[in-house]
């Protein structure tokens, strides 16, 4: 099924009141973001579909200055569409998590703004790292000394801020337990297992920045639009997921159709990266790529004949600074019977 969405996104913060010490835009999404947690809203137009609901919320709770330790978090996220049986992200989410965190490199507090920094939204997460892709260019272009002085201030300080300056590794380990459906709650999946994550970020003159082959592709394009003077990759690294969870399915959905309803154990993985691609105009575009998998352990014959024992799911995109982006997206998620796949084009605003 091929679907093009015509998406605007908005980004609400759940926040009362504003810190008085902001050195951006993009700080104040930022520091907003790891005081009270963010809800993103998507307002779709999906072609043969009618309109589109995307959400996402995402709020952890823990030691406000560790570099390692206990926290606690929820992650809401899914698509609803007017017309459900079109719904290319037939697929809601709510988990709740216990994990254990360990933060190396960086400084004490980037690396404790690091740990947020990965819970948060995907409208959160981009508006900051764009801004500070964003930043060079500014100051290679300002003629003012003091303007000049300025943004070199804000990209120096956004840098300690996220430990961008000294690179991180960021390790999660825990416990999750969550339902997942279908936009209609007529078929769930009651899940509990574990989880495991691994974010990593490079110094752009580390000598682990030559190995990172997921941005070869892109440091290619940037060299040749002459975004970068020479070809080299650089220090934003991919984020690794994986789980291992108990899964209790309940209504007729595919696999009860195969024959099997009974409980299973399932695994899961995805990677996702996102780097900057090349600049048009002085707007910066990022190539932005996901991955993911799924594989029941020792399916029912009938299970696995129907193919419904592993399947993945795939979207690359380009985005922009200002909101824009085009996005192609296939593959199977739970609860399809087959592969799907759709085109989004449209714009994010964030608030």
């Amino acid at each position: 099924m091929r679907v093009i969405h015509l998406s605007v996104a908005i980004a609400v913060l759940v926040a009362p009141c504003l810190s008085q010490s902001r050195q951006s835009d993009a700080a104040n999404v930022l520091q907003k973001n790891w005081e009270f947690g963010g809800l993103t809203l998507g307002l779709n137009s999906l072609e043969d579909a009618g309109l589109g609901l995307e959400y996402a919320y995402a709020k952890r709770w823990g030691k406000p200055d560790a570099v390692d330790g206990v926290d606690f978090g929820i992650n809401i996220n899914g698509l609803i569409a007017s017309e459900q049986k079109r719904n290319s992200a037939n697929y809601q989410t709510a988990k709740l998590d216990l994990s254990w965190f360990k933060v190396m490199g960086g400084t004490t507090r980037a690396a404790t703004m690091n740990s947020e920094f990965d819970s948060a939204s995907v409208a959160e997460r981009g508006v900051i790292k764009e801004r500070l892709d964003t930043l060079p260019g500014l100051i290679a272009a300002e003629g003012d000394p003091k303007k000049h002085a300025v943004l070199v201030k804000e990209s120096r300080g956004l840098e300690a801020v996220m430990g961008l300056s000294e690179g991180y590794y960021h390790w999660n380990l825990g416990l999750n337990a969550g339902i997942e459906s279908n936009q209609a709650a007529t078929l769930k999946n009651y899940t509990f297992g574990l989880n495991a994550s691994l974010d990593a970020q490079w110094e752009n003159d580390s000598a682990f920045v030559d190995w990172n082959v997921l941005d070869y592709p892109a440091a290619l394009v940037r060299r040749v639009t002459g975004m970068d003077e020479k070809w080299r990759p650089r220090g934003y690294g991919p984020t690794f997921l994986v789980a291992v969870d108990q899964v209790d399915p309940r209504g007729s959905g595919p696999r009860a159709g195969a024959g099997d309803s009974s409980d299973f154990m399932r695994l899961s993985a995805e990677v996702a990266f996102k780097t900057p691609f090349f600049q048009f105009r002085e707007e910066t575009y990022y190539l932005d790529t996901s991955y993911r998998y799924f594989d029941e352990f020792d399916p029912a014959a009938s299970v696995r004949s129907a193919d419904l024992d592993a399947f993945d799911y795939w979207a690359v995109g380009i985005v922009s600074d200002s909101g824009w982006f085009l996005t192609y997206r296939s593959g199977q998620l739970p609860f399809d019977a087959g592969t799907s796949e759709a085109f989004e084009l449209g714009f994010k605003t964030y608030f």
